[in-house]
């Protein structure tokens, strides 16, 4: 099936909906092993193994890191090789350094082969690189395109909570983290033979898009700045969520399968938001969406009562679904539209050092205190902060313009 298609008047038609579904499965794989998880498992290995909680976390904020950084190497190798080698050589090799993570002896080996392995997962995985691929896979469509593909990956949250809690209590955390590396390398292989006939993106005349050109857009600025603030907050509650509704009270099994109707919330908002974006805008929903986050978790101390658990997913599972998709839609209202691949990658790297500060300091913080108070307050922070620069930005971006606007005085 070739993944380029003919304009026609049937939108389905626009779509290689094959491809987008071979894409959509290594996203939710990839975010279902190297993000979702960890968080189900992090009481598992403390108590396995009784290292360090803070040490542990540490773990995983060095996994985020890494893929943040790597992200940006993959976006440019995507948009100069083609995403198919990008996917085989990056996510493969990370598949094979989470099995070594699960036969780690002690926790040097096990963080630096889960730092490794998630980090190459998300790197090569995420939506930075499946985004851009089912974009050049639809060329005649690429919004739709994408649109469909956040809708699959809303579904990692609500297969990856559950089947993690269930294996883990039915084996062990070593048994499971074999088994979620698998599915990636399966997610990988599959998806990789997709897009297989995905040429890379044309080189255009001229210099490539730096971050140094888009910095110079106040709105940028912003953007960027909130998806490090914000991704503080948003990751500490995707890492916490079932540590936090554990402490408030439920079991394990029960606080995993509650995170995981998250994802059906997702799922909604972004199928929500698609009639929406045309009309208000962007900017206004991704605002929304870190209020929300910020609000959501302060019903985690409360969670230990499943109804109040129940509005938290929907409420987070809605915020988080509409944040995805979104800010990438106003990165490619504020950035140029050349080489998206690489410019989605500078954005995920911005936003994955939030990511990874976030568990790290809630970890450390946890471990000397033994309150789950200040990780709640982190979550809060981290979205509110996050929406004000958001519109901050926007306010100095229309300042700017209404001043270059007013006519000069004398002649």
């Amino acid at each position: 099936m070739s993944d380029s298609t003919e304009a026609t008047p049937d939108a389905a038609a626009r779509v290689p909906h094959v491809t987008i579904a071979a894409l959509g499965l290594v996203t939710i794989a990839a975010y279902g092993s190297a993000f979702y998880a960890f968080g189900v498992l992090l009481g598992p290995i403390l108590d396995d193994t009784n290292w360090s909680e803070a040490a542990v976390a540490g773990t995983f904020s060095a996994s985020t890191l890494i893929g943040a950084f790597g992200a940006a190497v993959a976006g440019r190798l995507v948009d100069g090789i083609g995403a198919r080698t990008v996917m085989l050589g990056g996510g493969l090799t990370g598949c094979l350094a989470l099995f070594g993570a699960a036969s780690a002896p002690n926790l040097v080996t096990f963080g630096v082969a889960y730092a490794i392995g998630g980090g190459l997962i998300s790197a090569t995985g995420f939506y930075h690189v499946t985004q851009a691929a089912a974009a050049r896979a639809s060329s005649v469509d690429p919004p739709r395109a994408i649109m469909l593909l956040t809708l699959y990956g809303a579904f990692a949250g609500p297969i990856y909570l559950p089947i993690t809690g269930f294996l883990v209590q039915a084996t062990d955390w070593r048994m499971t983290l074999n088994v979620l590396a698998a599915a990636s390398a399966v997610g990988f292989i599959v998806a990789a033979a997709a897009v297989g006939k995905t040429r890379p993106a044309p080189r255009g005349t001229g210099k490539p898009p730096s971050v140094r050109m888009a910095l110079k857009d106040t709105r940028a600025r912003a953007l960027l700045l909130s998806q490090l603030i914000g991704g503080i907050g948003i990751n500490s509650l995707v890492v916490y969520q079932v540590p936090l509704m554990v402490a408030a009270g439920l079991p394990l099994t029960t606080a995993a399968s509650i995170a995981g109707v998250r994802g059906f919330a997702q799922f909604a908002g972004r199928a929500g938001i698609i009639p929406i974006v045309p009309r208000t805008g962007s900017r206004p929903i991704l605002t929304a969406s870190y209020i929300l986050v910020g609000l959501s978790a302060l019903l985690l101390s409360f969670s230990g009562n499943i109804p109040v658990a129940l509005i938290y997913v929907t409420i987070a599972g809605i915020a988080v679904g509409v944040w995805s998709p979104v800010a990438a839609i106003y990165a490619h209202e504020i950035f140029p539209p050349e080489r998206v691949a690489t410019l989605l990658g500078t954005q995920r790297l911005v936003g994955g050092i939030g990511g990874a500060a976030g568990p790290l300091v809630a970890g450390i913080i946890a471990e000397s205190t033994g309150s789950p108070v200040p990780t709640i307050v982190i979550i809060v922070l981290g979205g509110l902060a996050g929406a004000a620069i958001l519109e901050l930005g926007a306010r100095r971006a229309r300042a700017a313009l209404s001043s270059s606007a007013q006519p000069t005085s004398g002649g």
